[in-house]
């Protein structure tokens, strides 16, 4: 004789098959099993599409899904919102310039380079005398001459040093977060380094450029942003965050203004 044994499943319940539905159970039971056996088939069956479906057919059955929806899409930097002046709160280590510039004082300073210095163009006028007409070039100054937004941010540099501080590290990084804000996507940064008034100027001069050129450095190592998106320049002590304090430590800086 042949005896049959069944072994229990060890990874789960016990398998139980499927029972029939009792002859005298009501009518809608047999049709709510039949339904759900071919939802049960419809979505095997789409299931196998997908799977079994091109790359691209699979890109666009999952296409829906975004990873901004559900991760929230990044908010706009602190730092940003001063750039675009639509903050005060700049966040710490940072706040308003000391000092403004414009388009015109930047050019006039041989701190911006030809690019951002084109020929001056203004509205014009004709004027007729007699049979002849001369063209006269008037010029509007109203657009250069505004202030462009700008920031001064504290970078801790060593006395003498061009090389950011690793406390400095989250002040940079803010900055990073505003200078790849997408607002300022079509727009160029001026890096202006400042130093106290120990020292000579004309060492204080040198050494400003280089720590503006250094924080720019650590911008585009941040950002991935191209090394003609920026503009280095060094003021030195011309001009003091705090004067009534030559030495203060405030007055050693990085201004970061937004030419559009």
């Amino acid at each position: 004789m042949i005896r049959i044994t069944r072994t229990p499943r060890l990874d789960g319940p016990p398998f139980r098959p499927a029972t029939a539905i009792p002859a005298g159970a009501p009518a809608h039971a047999a049709r709510d099993r039949s339904a759900f056996v071919g939802n049960l088939g419809a979505a095997a069956l789409a299931l196998v599409v997908v799977l079994s479906g091109s790359p691209v057919a699979r890109a666009q059955q999952l296409k829906s899904v975004e990873i901004d929806d559900f991760l929230g899409k990044p908010s706009p930097s602190k730092l940003g919102d001063c750039l675009a002046g639509q903050s005060e709160d700049c966040g710490p280590g940072a706040g308003g310039a000391a000092r403004s510039f414009s388009r015109s004082e930047l050019c006039d300073l041989k701190i911006a380079d030809e690019a951002a210095c084109p020929p001056k163009l203004g509205k014009t006028r004709s004027m007729r005398t007699g049979e002849r007409s001369r063209l006269l070039i008037v010029e509007d100054e109203t657009e250069a001459a505004m202030p462009l937004p700008s920031i001064d941010v504290e970078i801790l540099f060593a006395s003498g040093a061009d090389v950011p501080l690793p406390r400095s590290g989250g002040e940079i990084a803010a900055l990073a977060e505003a200078v790849a804000d997408a607002r300022f996507a079509g727009s160029r940064f001026v890096v202006i380094g400042h130093t106290d008034a120990a020292g000579s100027e004309a060492f204080n001069q040198e050494l400003s450029t280089r720590r503006a050129a250094a924080v720019r450095d650590r911008l585009m190592g941040l950002t991935g942003a191209e090394e003609a998106r920026f503009i280095v320049a060094g003021r030195g002590e011309s001009d003091l965050k705090d004067p009534a304090d030559p030495l203060a430590a405030g007055n050693r800086r990085v201004q970061i203004v937004v030419l559009k």
